[in-house]
């Protein structure tokens, strides 16, 4: 992916040399290339051959000197005293600049992060934006059958006519070789991501949109490569699912995440309208499941997000243990240990038909047992 621009301008330059420095060294702006102006004279050449920067960090006389500010650049200005009240016209905030660079920094980026989300947000709330549901697939540890539940589940809402986006952001994306086989194009997610993180809003929806009807209707994602699946930040997941919702192209995205909680799974936890969080009801699976569930107490988010979780017991063999966490379950099925085929696996009759039988009772039914947002949030969805 290209670099974004992050300039730093100010007259004095050993203060511009161990900020930009410090900036490089920064993981919040391990997107940006950083450029060291120190006067505005070379900052305007720069921008005369039309690179304009992302991230305009500019001391407040410097800001001044001039008759107008770039409009392409998130805008911080430097104050050279705490108490200095005047801030710079266009500039979208101002920071006292002989502070702890840490601190500094970590302001920058609250700033920046606040204002590039703006106009994915804004285009997200158009008509139509809000009929777009997202579910989470969710895992403490690996093996539970989380990917297999979530591409039946894909099948069986386009069965029942709905437009779906599969999203599936393992590191080991093993969907992609079974659907590429199968269909002709598909949603280049980092192309998306491109987009997201250099604010423009339009491009990330066309972006998010362009998956086309295909075998069984699913849209889905074609693989990051490993670069870029190492990069992804817990605000890419806002910008992916705002894009989506924004594109009015579907009326499901499903979100596969990554087995176990990171940075990137509690943000797309808190983004989702429902939570599949599946498990297989062994001692093994239900201890990790408390563990998680205990981490997201001590974080203070399972307060909001246990109302729209659902447990989903997978592999279920009736007769060996009951279903100890899981509202809902989906069948064992030994004779895939043996399989050497994804054909097998994601083509069966019967594993269909249970999943079939799990979002009837949702999208039909209202799901009585389940959490209530999944009545109010999943499109035809019948409140009791």
């Amino acid at each position: 992916m290209e670099r974004l621009l992050l300039a730093v301008a100010d007259g004095d330059e050993d203060y511009v040399a161990a900020l930009a420095s410090f900036l490089r060294e920064s993981e919040l702006f391990f997107r940006f290339e950083v450029l060291e102006f120190t006067n505005w004279e070379k900052l305007a050449a720069f921008e005369a051959q039309q690179r304009s920067c992302e991230l305009l960090v500019v001391s407040a006389s410097l800001a001044r000197a001039v008759e107008r500010l770039p409009e392409s650049a998130v805008i911080v200005a430097l104050l050279d005293s705490p108490h200095e009240a005047d801030q710079p016209e266009g500039s979208a905030a101002a920071i006292f600049k002989y502070q702890s660079l840490v601190e500094l920094v970590n302001k920058l980026g609250n700033v920046y992060m606040s204002f590039r989300q703006q106009p994915m947000r804004q285009h997200g709330n158009g008509p139509g934006a809000g009929a777009c549901t997202v579910v989470t697939f969710f895992a403490a540890s690996g093996g539970t059958g989380k990917t297999t539940a979530a591409i039946y589940s894909a099948a069986d809402l386009i069965k029942r006519g709905k437009r779906v986006l599969y999203i599936n952001l393992e590191s080991a994306n093993c969907v992609s070789s079974y659907l590429s086989e199968r269909t002709q194009s598909s949603v280049d997610l980092g192309r998306m991501l491109y987009h997201i993180r250099a604010v423009q809003p339009e491009q990330a929806m066309e972006a998010a949109a362009e998956g086309k009807v295909m075998e069984r209707g699913i849209a889905y994602n074609r693989p990051l490569h490993v670069r870029e699946w190492l990069e992804l930040r817990a605000d890419d997941i806002e910008g992916i699912v705002t894009a989506a919702r924004a594109s009015e192209a579907y009326d499901m995205v499903l979100l596969d995440l990554e087995s176990g909680l990171s940075t990137v799974a509690l943000a797309a936890l808190q983004a989702c309208d429902l939570t599949v969080w599946t498990c297989t009801g062994d001692a093994a699976s239900e201890e990790k499941r408390r563990l998680c569930q205990r981490a997201l107490e001590e974080l203070q988010l399972w307060g909001q997000l246990k109302t729209k979780c659902m447990f989903l017991q997978t592999k279920r063999v009736p007769t060996a243990y009951p279903p100890a966490s899981g509202n809902k379950h989906l069948p064992y099925m030994p004779q895939w240990k043996t399989s050497q085929s994804l054909e097998d696996v994601w083509q069966s009759p019967y594993y269909a038909e249970q999943a079939a039988s799990l979002w009837g009772a949702l999208l039909e039914d209202g799901d009585r047992d389940g959490p209530a947002v999944v009545r109010e949030a999943v499109p035809g969805g019948r409140p009791h």
